[in-house]
């Protein structure tokens, strides 16, 4: 859908997707890793300052998406 009407490459969108969805899902509390993080190390929602890698993650996608001149396009 997205690939056809934006003429994106699924690379990039595949990208976008673990950006979104696997990084940043230890920063949701109630989610499943963010549990099973608090449980195992037990300690409450504090370990979030310590997930640097899932707080910096956008930041160098939105990077990455405005200055990196080699994103690939689909012919067409």
């Amino acid at each position: 859908m997205y690939t056809k009407k934006h003429n994106l490459h699924p690379k990039n969108l595949s990208r976008t997707l673990e950006d979104g969805g696997t990084i940043l899902h230890p920063l949701i509390p109630w989610g499943i890793i963010g549990a099973f993080v608090m449980t195992t190390l037990n300690v409450d929602f504090t370990y979030v300052f310590y997930t640097f890698l899932s707080i910096v993650t956008p930041f160098i996608a939105l990077f990455l998406r405005v200055y990196w001149l080699d994103v690939n396009c689909t012919k067409g």
